[in-house]
């Protein structure tokens, strides 16, 4: 999966952008796929609070 992609002067930006949508059409396994789900999840459900004091807010 790791594959080192030499760069030249001509045709640098097409063959990047063909190897980076080889690689977005690519399926990813359902091991990470559920590792994701979850993460997303949790990060859903966090109580983030403002660093902000409430009287900084009502200027």
């Amino acid at each position: 999966m790791n594959k080192i992609v030499k760069i030249g002067k001509k045709g640098g930006a097409k063959r990047i952008s063909s190897e980076l949508t080889r690689i977005r059409k690519t399926p990813i396994s359902k091991e990470v796929f559920e590792i994701v789900e979850n993460f997303n999840k949790n990060r859903k459900h966090t109580d983030k609070k403002s660093a902000k004091p409430s009287t900084d807010l009502g200027v």
